[in-house]
C-alpha cells in the first residue's frame, strides 16, 4: 500500500490526538499551502511536526506503535545540536521529522512551545484539521531552516517567500524570533536569500554572523563548532566531550551513521570508522576555528 506524505501525516496527527499529544505542523504541507498557488506544486518528502516537550516520550511511543522506525535519539549533551529525530515507515511512503525544538532557537523547549502554540491556525491535511503555525511563524521556521542548511533549496524557497509575503509578516516573524531567542539565526538565514539583506537591514536585524553560527555545519567544517565549545568548557566537561567524541554511545552512532549498530562486529566497525573520521577532519576543523577566532578579535 502506497500513501502520500499527507495521508501519512494525517494518520500520525489523528493518532497523536487520540493519545492527547499536542503538536504543530511546521513545514511540508504548511509551506505548500502558503507559498504555492493553483497549478504550482511543491514536492516534499517529509512532514515536520513539533510536539509539546511534555508529550515527547509519548509521541515517540505512538510513532513506534504505528510502525515508524527512529533514525536516532535526542541526546542530552550541550555540544550535540539535535533538535529533531527522523522517523521512517518501512512499509510505505512516509517520513516524519519529530521536533523537540527549533534549530537556532535559544529558548528552552517549554518556553518555545508556549510562544509558538499561541500563534496557530487550522490547516486541513487529507481531511484532518491540523494545527499549524500562522504565516509569521512559518516565515520564522523557513529562515531558520535556511540558516541551518546555509544554501540549497531552503534558501530558494525563502526567496520565494520574500517575493510573495509583505513586510509586516517579516516584522512579526522577527518579533517572534526575538521571543524565542533566535534572532541571530533568523537574521543569518534571511540574509542568504535574494532581497533578504535589504529586508534585514530595514528590520534592524544584526549583520554579523556569531561564531556559533559561523562554525556550525553548513557554514564551517564538521567539528569546528565542537572545538569552539570545547575551548569554552571547564575541565570536567572537556573530559566528557573527549570521551564522547572518541567513544560515543550507540544511540549517537546509530544517528550519525543512519544504520543500526547492534552486534559486536558493527560496533567495532563503527568505532574504527569514527576514529578515522576524526583523524581526517579535525585538522581542517581546527584551522577553521582558529580563523574564526582571529576574525572575532
Amino acid at each position: 500500500m502506497t500513501l502520500s506524505i499527507d495521508d501519512s501525516t494525517a494518520g500520525v496527527l489523528r493518532a497523536f490526538q487520540r493519545g492527547g499529544i499536542s503538536s504543530l505542523v511546521l513545514r511540508g504541507p504548511a509551506l505548500a499551502r502558503w507559498l504555492y498557488g493553483p497549478g504550482e506544486r511543491r514536492y516534499y518528502l517529509d512532514a515536520d511536526l513539533l510536539v509539546a516537550p511534555a508529550d515527547w516520550d509519548r509521541a515517540q511511543q505512538v510513532l513506534g506503535e504505528l510502525g515508524f522506525v527512529s533514525s536516532g535519539d535526542i541526546l542530552p549533551t550541550p555540544w550535540w545540536d539535535a533538535h529533531a529525530v527522523e522517523w521512517i515507515h518501512p512499509a510505505y511512503y512516509g517520513v516524519i521529522d519529530l521536533h523537540y525544538t527549533l534549530q537556532g532557537a535559544g529558548a528552552e523547549p517549554e518556553r518555545l512551545w508556549s510562544s509558538l502554540a499561541g500563534r496557530t491556525e487550522t490547516l486541513v491535511i487529507d481531511g484532518y484539521p491540523a494545527t499549524a503555525l500562522t504565516i509569521p511563524g512559518r516565515a520564522l521556521t523557513l529562515a531558520l531552516h535556511a540558516c541551518q542548511h546555509a544554501g540549497g533549496p531552503a534558501v530558494g524557497e525563502l526567496g520565494r517567500a520574500l517575493e510573495r509575503t509583505d513586510e509586516a509578516t517579516w516584522t512579526a516573524a522577527a518579533a517572534l524570533a526575538a521571543e524565542v531567542e533566535a534572532t541571530d539565526a533568523f537574521a543569518t538565514g534571511l540574509r542568504l536569500a535574494d532581497g533578504g539583506p535589504e529586508l534585514a537591514d530595514r528590520l534592524g536585524l544584526p549583520s554579523d554572523i556569531p561564531i556559533e553560527i559561523a562554525l556550525a555545519p553548513g557554514f564551517g567544517p564538521p567539528g569546528a563548532l565542537t572545538i569552539e565549545r570545547f575551548a569554552g568548557a571547564g575541565m570536567r566537561q572537556r573530559l566528557a566531550m573527549l570521551r564522547y567524541a572518541v567513544a560515543p554511545p550507540r544511540a549517537f552512532l546509530r544517528h550519525w551513521l543512519h544504520r543500526e549498530v547492534t552486534t559486536r562486529r558493527t560496533v567495532a566497525g563503527a568505532y574504527a570508522y569514527r576514529a578515522i573520521w576524526l583523524a581526517r577532519r579535525t585538522p581542517r576543523a581546527l584551522r577553521a576555528w582558529i580563523r574564526a577566532r582571529q576574525a572575532a578579535r
